[in-house]
C-alpha cells in the first residue's frame, strides 16, 4: 500500500512529506501508525520528554500554512493531526466521540484557534528559538 503524504515546507525551506493515515474531514488529517509518526517526528524535529503514567503530552508545531498537533498518550501510543485553514470546527464537533474523542476535539480546536488568530507576536517571539513549537502537559 502506498504511503499518503502531505508536502510541507520545513523551517530550512525544504519540502518534506508529512505522512498521514487518512483525511478525517476537509482540512484535518490524522496519523496514528507509530512508524509514520516516528518518521514525522524525525523529519520535522519534534521531540518529547518521557510521559508519566496518567499524563498526556501535547505539542503544537506551527508552520506557515498549517498546524501539526502531536498528542502522546504514553510512550507507545501517539497520534498526530495536521490542521489547515480549510477545517470546519462545526464539522469537527459533529463527528462522533468514538471517531475523535472530545478531549482531542478540544485540542484540535485550540490549535486551530491559534492558527486563525495568527498567534500574538509576543508568543512567537518567546518561542522563536524553539522552532515555533509550543508545549503543554496535562493529566
Amino acid at each position: 500500500m502506498k504511503t499518503l503524504k502531505m508536502s510541507i515546507k520545513s523551517d530550512e525551506g525544504k519540502v518534506i512529506g508529512f505522512k498521514i493515515d487518512r483525511e478525517v474531514i476537509e482540512g484535518l488529517y490524522i496519523t496514528f501508525d507509530i512508524l509514520k509518526v516516528i518518521d514525522n517526528y524525525a523529519n520535522f524535529k519534534i521531540k518529547y520528554e518521557d510521559v508519566e503514567d496518567g499524563e498526556i503530552a501535547t505539542k503544537i508545531c506551527k508552520k506557515k500554512n498549517i498546524i501539526i498537533l502531536n498528542i502522546k498518550l504514553d510512550n507507545d501510543n501517539h497520534v498526530q493531526y495536521l490542521i489547515d485553514k480549510n477545517m470546519c470546527i462545526k464539522e469537527l464537533f459533529e463527528l462522533p466521540d468514538n471517531e475523535i474523542p472530545y478531549f482531542f476535539k478540544n485540542k484540535i480546536k485550540e490549535s486551530f484557534d491559534m492558527y486563525k488568530q495568527n498567534i500574538s507576536s509576543k508568543l512567537i517571539t518567546l518561542n522563536t528559538k524553539a522552532n515555533d513549537i509550543y508545549y503543554s502537559i496535562s493529566s
